[in-house]
This record gives C-alpha cells, structure tokens and sequence, in this order.
C-alpha cells in the first residue's frame, strides 16, 4: 500500500531501516534513517507551509536539494520564532553518516548512534510542527 502523504512514508522508511538493521543490512538502513527525517521536513512543508508535492519535488532537480529543503524548513521555522538549531544539528551529522555509508568503501559495524540521533530529531520536530 503507497503511502498517503509524506508524514506516512517517512514512518513507513523508518520501518525499512529498522527491517535492514535486523537483516544486517547496516549500509541501507543509514539511508533509509535519513530519509525519514527528510521525508519529515517535505511533510512540514507540504502542510503547514502548503508546497505541492510537485513543487517539493521540483527540490530534487539539482545537487544541492537536500540543502535546500533543510534551509527553507529552517527558514520558515525561524519565522515563526521557532528554534531548531540544536536538531538541525543532529540531522546534519546523519547526512554526512548517510554519505559515507552510501559512498564510503567501509560497512557501517553499528548503527546504534545514528538510529538514537533519527529517533530524537523525528520526535522533536514533530513536537515544533504541532506548534506551527
């Protein structure tokens, strides 16, 4: 069943990596760790900023997309007073973890770390986008 919105697929890709983990399938399920949380941000904007999907798709056309969707959330955020600096912080450490994992030589031993970091910033900017 296709997910009905980005909130759903981003629990639905949570899922995957926690499936990959159990399978030792440690290199995929950083990625899908991250995705969830970016998945997350294209909810945010799509709800409570009213993107499209088409326009929150248009994002992904250059390399710097994903930059581009962390800023413009941030922006928005900050608009409204709201500050999430410190979880941006974290989400920026599962990017580079991301990268290596999806484009480093080494397989990733333990994922502990990054799947703690995914579990607090999913929790926390769902509590700041309930209050948008």
């Amino acid at each position: 069943m296709a997910a009905n919105n980005f909130e759903e697929k981003s629990d639905k890709t949570f899922d995957s990596a926690e499936i990959l983990v159990s399978n030792n399938q440690k290199n995929s399920s950083i990625h899908c760790y991250y995705y969830s949380c970016l998945q997350l941000l294209n909810h945010f904007l799509n709800i409570h900023c009213r993107y499209t999907e088409k326009e929150i798709r248009n994002f992904a056309n250059d390399k710097e997309s994903h930059n581009k969707v962390i800023n413009l959330v941030k922006t928005k955020l900050d608009e409204k007073g709201i500050n999430a600096l410190s979880i941006f912080g974290e989400l920026n450490l599962l990017k580079k973890e991301r990268t290596n994992a999806d484009y480093g030589m080494a397989f990733v031993i333990n994922t502990e770390d990054t799947r703690k970091k995914t579990v607090h910033f999913r929790e926390k900017f769902k509590i700041l986008i309930d209050d948008f």
